[in-house]
């Protein structure tokens, strides 16, 4: 069965889970850099002996620093901030997207004028004065945001509402 989405599902849909896979990548970047913080970067050297004879040196068990382990953890140290970044990326942009979109569920306004000046209008609740010269379908078109075409009085010049 073909399920059919609004636009305004998709969007809502969009924001939230934006803003859940940036917690998510967020929270997987700091439990990398957990990991790569707790790396053992050494190896065991047990004891050794070098030569033979009375020229024969000891060398003593002990713990060195191998740069093969370091750069692992070097690289767990990069990937794991990229992805927190890109975590903390995510999750700013889906509060851009909630907020761009949050007046876009709001009924569209426009402007009327009266005696004293321009008042809002709302063409589902108001009256259309008729006598202003913009009858109800300029008004319904211009609530949705579209463009009226010029309007002409019977000398050629352009229409202005009182």
């Amino acid at each position: 069965m073909l399920r059919v989405f609004s636009s305004q599902s998709i969007i809502a849909w969009g924001k939230t889970a934006m803003k859940g896979l940036g917690i998510i990548f967020i929270f997987a970047g700091v439990l990398g850099l957990g990991v790569a913080m707790n790396m053992d970067t050494t190896v065991y050297i047990p004891r050794q002996t070098i030569g033979s004879g009375e020229f024969s040196t000891n060398i003593p068990p002990q713990q060195v620093h191998n740069l093969g382990l370091m750069f692992r953890q070097l690289e767990w140290v990069v990937v794991s901030g990229l992805v927190a970044l890109s975590g903390v990326l995510f999750y700013g942009f889906g509060e851009i997207v909630e907020h761009r979109h949050a007046g876009a569920v709001e009924k569209p306004r426009t402007l009327t004028h009266n005696s004293t000046g321009p008042v809002p209008f709302d063409p589902e609740t108001s009256e259309v004065p008729e006598e202003k010269g913009l009858s109800k379908d300029d008004f319904t078109r211009l609530s949705r945001g579209e463009q009226l075409p010029p309007k002409f009085d019977e000398r050629g010049r352009p229409f202005q509402p009182v």
